[in-house]
């Protein structure tokens, strides 16, 4: 084999290597988002049933904000929905990551120079709706964080997810607590669920 026949398959193996094993993933998984380990304040907010839709988190949400949004005893006045969101771009930093690394052809990454680094904007939503399925307050809140990865590290953006989403929970607690004694009023307005308002209730809530 000539020698730049070899230098051309060495870079070829690396570029493969790196890409397979120095990127971020632009997947957030879901089961490693605790939600539910975390403690919030409690907003004192009159009792609700969880209608969150998304089944990956829906556990989650249920055994962490169930604790202070719902309870085992007592008549329910309405519902709540959690959503959770997140976009991901390149970092400005990625193209001279890229070119440095190309230009060493990737050599540097096993020093543990960073390859490869994703912005991730998270949002979290809180949506209160009475028995009837009318939505009272909807509130939301954002985040950004940069995950940078190299060969070794920094692959999986769903611990630093986690951690951050848990604190936009705890300031959508924040301000629900803040207007609780208007949002107990209107939810005692429209009165606790009853079996003549279940359906209309849920086709309103699936218009969310």
């Amino acid at each position: 084999m000539s020698k730049r026949r070899f230098f051309l398959t060495v870079a070829g193996v690396l570029l493969v290597f790196n890409a397979l094993t120095g990127c971020v993933s632009t997947n957030i998984n879901y089961t490693k988002v605790r939600l539910d380990k975390q403690e919030y304040p409690e907003p004192g907010i009159l009792n609700l049933q969880n209608r969150t839709k998304n089944a990956e988190y829906f556990r989650q949400v249920e055994n962490g904000l169930g604790k202070i949004l719902s309870t085992s005893t007592g008549e329910e006045y309405g519902y709540y929905l959690l959503d959770l969101q997140y976009d991901v771009m390149a970092h400005p930093s990625t193209f001279p990551l890229n070119l440095i690394n190309g230009w060493t052809i990737f050599v540097l990454s096993f020093t543990g120079i960073p390859t490869d680094s994703r912005k991730f904007t998270l949002a979290a939503s809180l949506r209160i709706f009475n028995s009837n399925g009318d939505l009272v307050r909807s509130f939301k809140e954002t985040e950004t964080f940069v995950q940078v990865a190299g060969l070794y590290y920094g692959h999986d953006p769903s611990r630093k997810a986690d951690r951050l989403w848990s604190h936009l929970i705890e300031e959508l607690m924040k301000t629900a607590a803040s207007q609780r004694e208007e949002i107990n009023r209107e939810l005692r307005v429209a009165g606790p669920i009853l079996d003549g308002n279940i359906l209309a209730a849920r086709r309103n809530l699936d218009w969310f």
